[in-house]
């Protein structure tokens, strides 16, 4: 059984706060992925323009309208890039509905257990 089914991916999270890419950081450890951590929206955007990633994982407190636009924009490059937000609350991995697609969110206080089956399903269902 491969120990590391994403190594080879590359995730770009995009958090403002240190705690947050900390936590990510730990919890994605094992799992051999390429990550590379931006602070901003503006980041992400000039980010990817340089190459894109397989998945982006960002938190919550960044989202609204900026965040949909940068999100539009990606999806029409690469149609298959999968989404994940860190959530204020909930200690849970769920699915929700944004504009008649499935993103996932992880709950800020369930990142170390809950990120990396995220990753997977989100990874997979993508790709």
């Amino acid at each position: 059984q491969n120990s590391r089914p994403l190594a080879g991916s590359h995730v770009l999270v995009v958090a403002s706060r240190r705690e947050v890419r900390n936590l990510i950081r730990e919890a994605t450890r094992p799992m051999g992925l390429m990550i590379d951590f931006v602070t901003s929206i503006e980041e992400a955007r000039e980010f990817c323009m340089g190459g894109m990633p397989h998945a982006v994982v960002h938190e919550g407190v960044l989202g609204g309208e900026r965040f949909e636009s940068l999100r539009q924009e990606l999806l029409s490059s690469v149609p298959t890039l999968a989404f994940i937000q860190i959530s204020e609350h909930g200690k849970a991995f769920e699915v929700t509905n944004v504009g008649g697609r499935q993103f996932a969110s992880v709950g800020r206080d369930a990142i170390i257990e809950s990120l990396p089956a995220a990753l997977m399903f989100e990874l997979a269902r993508c790709g």
